[in-house]
């Protein structure tokens, strides 16, 4: 009888004490060192940093999708992306691809695919073709439209880019 009751009394503080601590949300979760934790988040940044890389950006106002930094391109080069309005005028803005020795390969304008006239973000694209570079490497630039030929309304975007051999 006394190893009965004394079952029943352990048993009793047991499941007592159990409902005590899922009552106060408490759980038995294992500690993660903090090592571990500081490698997730920096796995989270890392990954973080490789979908930022997947667009090419200035000034909250343009963003490109191709060609990415450093890509490979050829002739004929199709330039992709958005801008912001406030980007065109007149529904485009001038593109230009020189070597890396400062020499223009090639100019054509990105055209608006949509309604320029809004300061939100408007789909872009243009097919420039260009002439053979003497150089291996070279620079894609987008220029804000600047009609007004006002330095201080001058932007523009530059992305490096490696010519096929």
């Amino acid at each position: 009888m006394t190893n009965k009751l004394m079952t029943g009394l352990a048993l009793a503080g047991v499941v007592f004490l159990g409902a005590g601590c899922l009552g106060r949300g408490e759980t038995s979760r294992p500690q993660v060192p903090a090592r571990v934790e500081e490698r997730v988040e920096e796995k989270r940044e890392d990954i973080k940093d490789a979908v930022i890389n997947k667009v090419i950006s200035a000034y909250d106002m343009i963003e490109v999708t191709n060609p990415l930094e450093n890509q490979v391109v050829e002739s004929p080069l199709l330039i992709t992306g958005r801008a912001r309005g406030v980007w065109y005028f007149e529904a485009s803005f001038p593109i230009e691809l020189y070597d890396a020795n400062g020499v223009l390969l090639g100019s054509k304008v990105g055209e608006a695919q949509a309604d320029w006239m809004t300061e939100e973000y408007v789909e872009f694209q243009s097919m420039l073709t260009f002439d053979e570079p003497t150089t291996e490497t070279g620079t894609l630039v987008l220029k804000k439209d600047n009609p007004s030929g006002l330095p201080e309304n001058d932007k523009k975007l530059e992305i490096p880019v490696r010519f096929v051999e």
